[in-house]
């Protein structure tokens, strides 16, 4: 099902490359474009959620929904606590990510990333960073079980829309300028 959030705020981009893990992929496992969008819990974006993912699981599994997806654990659904999200090797909240609820997405295609006024966007603009607000596009969707893999309801990422400038979020790193540099005229 088809769900578009308005005005979150987007962390952990892979928007433009591929995520590859540190320590690589595993067989089997294929490199990813992900994002996740950080909302509060309450708002209108959690509406718009709770109802794509009853969708997917009704129409994935029937009158079961309800069993299948209490049955499901945290890293089987698109939608959790922000509390969840833990700095690496760490017991802190991530940044930005504490009393927030997150949704999770990817997709093996690259997104459309765009402006306002929905012209494209690309990594150099640095229009688009982890920390920024942006509406998102997701196709929700469950999925049944397979060998060792557990049933769960995911969000395929279809487009990201920048909406306005935020604080970045820590490793964020901000877009490069000529600030500061001097021309040393034309190149012989």
């Amino acid at each position: 099902m088809e769900v578009i959030l308005k005005n979150v705020r987007l962390a952990l981009p892979s928007l433009f490359s591929p995520f590859v893990p540190r320590d690589g992929l595993k067989p089997g496992q294929v490199a990813k474009y992900t994002a996740t969008f950080l909302f509060e819990p309450g708002s209108p974006n959690e509406a718009l959620m709770l109802a794509a993912i009853g969708a997917a699981c009704k129409a994935t599994w029937g009158d079961g929904a309800k069993v299948v997806f209490d049955a499901m654990g945290p890293n089987s659904r698109c939608m959790k606590s922000g509390n969840l999200k833990l700095r690496q090797g760490t017991a802190e909240i991530r940044e930005g990510f504490a009393g927030m609820i997150q949704v999770v997405s990817s997709n093996r295609v690259k997104p459309l990333v765009v402006n306002t006024d929905l012209s494209p966007v690309d990594e150099a603009s640095g229009i688009v960073y982890a920390g920024c607000h942006v509406n998102a596009k997701l196709d929700v969707y469950g999925l049944k079980g397979q060998g060792e893999r557990g049933n769960g309801v995911f969000a395929t990422l279809q487009v990201v829309q920048f909406v306005r400038d935020a604080a970045r979020f820590a490793g964020g790193g901000s877009a490069p300028t000529v600030s500061g540099m001097e021309s040393l005229g034309a190149p012989a």
